[in-house]
């Protein structure tokens, strides 16, 4: 009996062995991925650079031509190559030891991505130095999801200044903005503080599960009835609160936000 449980268990440790040095060369591969794009990254730079002083229009076109070449290449759309150079650039520039560590298989994809989102707030070199160190640390013994709440805390122990001073400035770049997208599309978008954001989001597919719950016949998605509603609450209503200090947190208004 106990030579059979010892054969499992050296099929097991087999098996964890096996699994662990896959995982390490899916992720090598994944970061060598990555710096191709980084290189990407830096080619585009430089073009953009040599066009001396262009208008921001003139800016995109080696970026979007570039782009559209690895798209090609990769059988991607154009806007994830850009975005993929966009974060390789940055884990270059601001995450190196997470680069390499990702290139030798010793984290996760979903520990870079995790490491990214909670060390780029931190603006000074120095602390987010010491937060990569330690979240690299970390990363090693644990999953990305857990990793998350760990680094959340950490990242909030270096920032220099406390979570309420920090918000009241950044609520200044709140605002709307439109980009054409072709096809005779166009993506809308608002920078609001979360509380808010997550409100509208929420009330917006709480009204979009009613509408659809009342007609079966219906054929628009959840994400077609909210992009209606968006445009049918701004062109077909009025403001009904008090804007002049803007409806955010800390300026009152909330009251105004109403669950269906």
């Amino acid at each position: 009996m106990y030579s059979i449980i010892r054969e499992v268990d050296t099929e097991f440790r087999e098996l964890a062995h096996d699994i662990d040095e896959a995982r390490a060369a899916v992720a090598q591969a994944q970061a060598a991925e990555a710096r191709v794009f980084a290189r990407a990254a830096a080619v585009g730079a430089r073009r953009v650079a040599a066009l001396g002083s262009p208008s921001s229009r003139e800016a995109e076109l080696p970026l979007r031509a570039l782009a559209a070449e690895l798209g090609a290449a990769a059988r991607m759309s154009d806007r994830t190559v850009q975005r993929h150079m966009n974060d390789a650039a940055t884990l270059t520039e601001k995450f190196p030891a997470t680069f390499n560590a990702w290139e030798q298989g010793r984290v996760s994809t979903g520990h870079v991505r995790t490491i990214m989102e909670h060390g780029l707030p931190l603006t000074d070199p120095d602390a987010r130095a010491l937060f990569e160190t330690e979240a690299l640390l970390r990363a090693e013994e644990t999953t990305p999801g857990r990793l998350g709440a760990s680094l959340a805390r950490l990242a909030e122990s270096l920032q220099p200044r406390t979570l309420t001073e920090r918000h009241q400035e950044a609520r200044a770049s709140r605002g709307a903005s439109v980009r054409d997208i072709g096809d005779g599309m166009a993506e809308f978008s608002t920078i609001q503080p979360a509380v808010l954001a997550h409100a509208m989001h929420d009330r917006l597919t709480q009204q979009a599960k009613t509408l659809k719950n009342a007609d079966p016949t219906d054929t628009r998605t959840l994400d077609q009835i909210r992009a209606d509603l968006v445009a049918d609450m701004l062109l077909t209503t009025t403001p009904t609160v008090e804007t002049g200090a803007g409806l955010s947190d800390g300026f009152g208004g909330l009251g105004a936000i109403r669950g269906i």
